[in-house]
């Protein structure tokens, strides 16, 4: 922590050039002797720091001199600031308020202001809470868990949070499967941390790079309606492929799944209108025939 206090009184009589021990006091939440022994430490590593005693005095750097602005630029700060500020939206914590006080931070809110959080942030937070100690104290996770099969108890061993196709994810090795495996967070309940330890595993390389084997090789080409085209323009981005005519916006489309292909195109109901190819189409009228006739019977 003074480390943390010394780079923030630093930081701080960078930008204001003149302070007080008072004012350091109150911003870092330790009494003035505690700053005064701080500034002795400055000054004793080398940094030129003059206090001026009585009214109009306090304290400050010396006329001339300027910390490396490659230390911490206030471009720097905003990225750093704004990162954290996104963080915070699923965190039981304030990582940017620390690091506001740490830093001595004085300026602007970040112009860009990021929600990683969802509908039900409560839980989603309280999840990663629960991770992110079953990470640090290395002990397993046990949860139920629902996918496209079924549903099942699991048990991991956690080893990253990941945040990815706008969602949010535990990494870590499955003893059931004997691999390394991503895990949905809102596909979970029943979410504790156990008593059991485990050893951290090394994680290949190639296994961080995560997606990469997912390809989206299945093409189907289709006609959205022109009041449903914002949600392909919204998910895929305007292509130089795509065109929009009197019938709607034409786009082809890849999936690295049939299922995929055939969950995003029900859930446009009548407003897609389905090309190619054969085998897809022929599949798509099979999917619906079934629903008529659950409804039918």
């Amino acid at each position: 922590m003074k480390l943390h206090r010394l780079l923030g009184i630093l930081t701080a009589l960078q930008r204001q050039r003149r302070t007080t021990v008072t004012a350091l006091s109150e911003q870092f939440e330790v009494s003035p002797r505690t700053i005064l022994r701080d500034l002795d430490t400055l000054g004793e590593a080398g940094f030129p720091i003059v206090t001026m005693p009585g009214r109009g005095g306090g304290v400050a750097l010396m006329d001339g001199f300027s910390l490396d602005g490659t230390v911490l630029t206030e471009g720097e700060l905003s990225a750093i600031l704004s990162s954290l500020s996104s963080l915070d939206s699923v965190s039981q914590t304030s990582h940017t308020h620390s690091l506001r006080q740490k830093l001595g931070a004085n300026h602007d809110e970040p112009h860009i202001s990021i929600d990683l959080g969802a509908f039900h942030t409560d839980s989603l937070t309280h999840k990663i809470a629960q991770i992110e100690d079953a990470i640090r104290t290395c002990r397993t996770l046990a949860f139920h868990y629902y996918y496209e099969k079924g549903h099942e108890d699991k048990e991991i061993e956690p080893a990253k949070i990941v945040y990815r196709w706008t969602a949010w994810y535990v990494f870590g090795w499955c003893p059931a499967r004997a691999d390394f495996r991503l895990y949905k967070l809102d596909r979970m309940s029943a979410l504790t941390v156990t008593k059991t330890p485990f050893v951290p595993r090394d994680i290949p390389p190639e296994r961080l790079e995560f997606g990469a084997n997912m390809t989206d090789h299945l093409t189907v080409s289709a006609v959205y309606a022109s009041e449903a085209s914002y949600r392909v323009i919204e998910q895929y981005g305007l292509r130089e492929d795509m065109y929009t005519d009197e019938d709607g916006l034409h786009a082809d489309i890849g999936f690295s799944t049939w299922g995929q292909a055939l969950s995003w195109m029900l859930s446009f109901g009548t407003q897609v209108t389905i090309v190619a190819p054969d085998e897809f189409v022929a599949l798509y009228l099979s999917e619906v025939r079934k629903m008529l006739q659950k409804y039918q019977t």
